[in-house]
């Protein structure tokens, strides 16, 4: 039974016989959806998660608050003010709230007194059976719902999903299910008919999407248009409709095939062919990998990169932040592309697409755009077994050009990122990227030294330099590089001997605890064979004792 029928169950309920109804199903298959559309914000029902609940007496105590509230329900109100004005007058502590009233009165008794004065049908839910604390006999709940049955004007909707509970919670209810539950009805499929825009999901999206994909669990999508709405933050400036559907589609592919795994071979992933060869075998398990079940079953047609998937797959997973700048490069492979996307493509569009991203490489001033687009251009061109080396020279030098360019504007952060991080899918990409990021990072290291052996130790920019130096040598890459030019730092000029001031002070201590860290024996031994003076002598030592206390 679909989901949706819970509405016109529930709708009809008042005219059927039954005084209990069950609703069993899975996690998020939509029942409390259902309920919520026919039930939400009517004064004659109540709904309780037993999630939370300390015992099973708490029942009543919720359907007491929850019914009071209701202004249209006077008698109740009244009821209610009537016991506690009596109470007020053997008990001022009474004063501070109805919630004493709980404390001297049976809730049961008190609620089968209130269900006298219904003139009406009057509905409690009762969800989230299987989460109920352990320490909550399950006995005890069947025997509440009993009594709420004999209640006046009074009928019962249990939701539950039996799956979820433990074989012994399971059997409980199984026994009591004949005695207290009417009917149970057992829930396979989500509503056929769903409002997508209370859920804040686009309809004809939703609509298309599951005529594809056998999605049965509404929380699922929930959670996907959740993580769209993350992505589409940085996505705000990009007014292009064709792109932004690309993305919604790659994020709802990726929360539903990461928590559904409706493309899983199990069959596949366990069974293993001894007589198949090593390499069908790999190629069995990785097309059944996520990223692949992502590409293959739900996102063939888009024209958007691969570069795309991936990067908002590791985002999903948090292995990499978002931000615009990485966006705007996919987006840039995307307005690359054309119209049609490059898996509908033949051979020689394909081909035809390649040519065009050659001839425009030279116009690209992005780091994000190079990778996104040489990455693409390799993938396409292994597909079209096209020669693609030349390209890969061009990249190097290409990257070289514009990551020196933006290190020098400031931007050194980018040293930081390898190849892994900026979703490069090529391993011949990724091997370049590595390769100049060290070589662009050895030009700053020597540029630095060079710099600081020319300038005044008493500049403010030598300290600022000889900061950024001792924060290489954190770094094992850098710290590789820094050591291949170590000597230029053993100059008198870095030890505070001569011309002192607080700049110079600071900028001895970044150099000195480099060295130190470098190789210990060689510092002490260069530190004791300065010739200075008194005053010299005991700042050499005091900042060597410090330094030797910090490392």
């Amino acid at each position: 039974m679909e989901a949706g029928r819970i509405k016109e169950i529930v709708s009809e309920l008042d005219k059927l016989s039954y005084r209990c109804v069950m609703f069993d199903g899975a996690w998020g298959i939509g029942k409390t959806y259902a309920i919520d559309e026919v039930l939400d914000e009517q004064k004659n029902s109540c709904k309780i998660s037993m999630f939370g609940l300390q015992n099973s007496q708490q029942i009543y105590h919720e359907i007491i608050c929850r019914l009071t509230r209701w202004k249209h329900v006077p008698n109740i109100t009244k009821k209610v003010d009537k016991i506690f004005n009596c109470l007020s007058q053997v008990s001022d502590k009474a004063n501070t709230g109805k919630e004493i009233l709980y404390s001297f009165i049976d809730e049961k008794e008190l609620f089968s007194k209130f269900s006298r004065e219904f003139r009406t049908w009057h509905y409690i839910v009762i969800d989230d059976l299987e989460r109920m604390s352990s320490d909550i006999n399950m006995e005890e709940v069947m025997g509440v719902v009993e009594e709420l049955k004999k209640c006046s004007y009074v009928k019962v909707i249990i939701l539950v999903n039996e799956n979820g509970m433990s074989d012994a919670t399971k059997k409980i209810l199984q026994k009591y299910e004949e005695k207290v539950i009417d009917r149970t009805y057992h829930i396979t499929e989500i509503p056929s008919k769903i409002n997508w825009g209370n859920l804040g999901i686009h309809a004809f999206f939703m609509q298309d999407f599951l005529k594809k994909h056998n999605v049965k669990n509404l929380r699922t999508l929930q959670k996907a248009q959740n993580f769209y709405d993350d992505v589409h933050i940085h996505i705000k400036s990009i007014n292009n409709e064709e792109f932004i559907k690309d993305v919604r589609l790659i994020c709802f592919a990726i929360v539903t095939e990461s928590i559904e795994n409706l493309y899983y071979d199990e069959q596949k992933a366990s069974t293993e062919n001894k007589k198949e060869s090593s390499i069908k075998r790999i190629l069995k398990s990785a097309n059944n990998n996520l990223d692949h079940r992502i590409i293959h079953y739900y996102l063939s047609g888009i024209r958007s990169s691969v570069g795309l998937v991936h990067l908002l797959l590791k985002y999903y997973n948090n292995d990499i932040d978002l931000n615009e700048e990485v966006i705007k490069a996919e987006y840039q492979v995307f307005l690359n592309v054309g119209t049609k996307p490059i898996s509908y493509m033949t051979e020689q569009e394909a081909k035809k697409l390649l040519e065009q991203w050659e001839n425009n490489f030279d116009s690209i001033v992005a780091i994000g755009e190079l990778n996104s687009t040489t990455d693409a251009y390799v993938h396409y061109s292994k597909i079209l077994e096209k020669d693609y080396s030349l390209l890969l020279e061009w990249y190097e030098k290409k990257l070289y050009v514009i990551m020196t360019k933006t290190v020098s504007s400031g931007h050194e952060g980018i040293l930081s990122y390898d190849a892994d991080v900026l979703v490069i899918s090529s391993e011949e990409i990724k091997e370049i990227y590595n390769k100049v990021c060290d070589r662009v990072r050895e030009d700053l290291i020597v540029s630095y030294i060079n710099n600081l052996c020319s300038l005044a130790t008493s500049d403010r920019k030598t300290f600022e330099y000889s900061y950024e130096l001792r924060k290489y040598y954190e770094n094992n890459e850098s710290k590789k590089i820094l050591q291949k030019h170590i000597d230029k730092l053993y100059n008198i000029k870095f030890f505070p001997v001569t011309d002192m001031s607080d700049d110079k002070y600071h900028t001895c201590y970044n150099i000195m605890s480099i060295l130190y860290r470098a190789d210990s024996n060689k510092f002490l031994k260069y530190c004791d064979e300065i010739e200075c003076d008194r005053m010299a002598q005991h700042r050499l030592e005091k900042l060597v004792q410090d330094i030797v206390r910090n490392y």
